[in-house]
């Protein structure tokens, strides 16, 4: 069985992304940042459901699935603690760099939004900060929930 990692499931992401691309422009649907609707939304993230979520999920005991919840991509929330998230791996202090979504600066999806929250899961801020894709490190990190779980599981 193969085991993947956050960084390996966000590339993996980001591979797709590109390779829908050419048809979603032949489609005329919108796709970057400023410009993208509801259908660009869906698509982007049906493969992050499926290409991210779901083989992180794969890593864990099926019994455990249903409990393993990332918040979904390119969505705000108001409190990420009761989630796992993918950690984007940018020296903040105490605080922790939650992964948005990827968004496009000179190339697509050439950057990775994140969110900085505090390490029960707060955010700090409103604000998405930016890092280029080929300068992001990810990790993934487990809710407490999912984590004792996991451990009374073994």
């Amino acid at each position: 069985m193969v085991k993947f990692t956050a960084l390996q499931a966000i590339q993996i992401f980001r591979t797709a992304l590109l390779g829908v691309l050419p048809a979603v422009q032949l489609a005329d649907i919108p796709w970057r940042r400023l410009d993208a609707y509801d259908e660009w939304d869906d698509i982007a993230t049906v493969l992050y459901n499926a290409l991210v979520i779901e083989t992180l999920r794969g890593e864990f005991p099926e019994e455990l699935w249903d409990d393993f919840k990332i918040p979904a991509y390119d969505m705000l929330l108001e409190d990420y603690g009761p989630y796992s998230w993918i950690e984007v791996l940018e020296h903040r202090g105490t605080s922790v760099c939650v992964f948005h979504a990827l968004s496009t600066e000179n190339e697509p999806f050439d950057q990775v939004e994140y969110r900085i929250v505090s390490p029960n899961g707060i955010p700090l801020s409103s604000e998405l900060n930016t890092v280029a894709f080929d300068k992001a490190k990810f990790n993934l990190r487990l809710s407490e929930n999912f984590e004792s779980l996991l451990k009374s599981h073994t």
